[in-house]
């Protein structure tokens, strides 16, 4: 990861009471999404939110990187084949 500023690292919680827009739920969603899935009816493909996030080593935390993610936002990245 490339040097983040400590105030740009957001909890999910704290990244959603700040974007009420993005529940909790849809972020983890994103998270989860994140990489390929590979399913019995068909592969889906990554929705390219690995690079907004980051987990300490030896925690459980996720922290979101908040310039990156509004960054995908603003790209129109999409979710599961639905846009964002």
């Amino acid at each position: 990861m490339n040097e983040v500023n400590l105030e740009h690292l957001l909890t999910i919680s704290e990244f959603s009471q700040r974007y009420p827009k993005y529940k909790e739920s849809k972020i983890r969603w994103w998270i989860y999404r994140s990489k390929l899935t590979k399913g019995a009816a068909s592969d889906l493909p990554a929705n390219g939110f690995a690079q907004c996030f980051t987990r300490p080593p030896g925690e459980r935390t996720i922290l979101l990187i908040e310039p990156k993610v509004l960054e995908w936002l603003l790209s129109g990245q999409k979710q599961g084949g639905r846009n964002v």
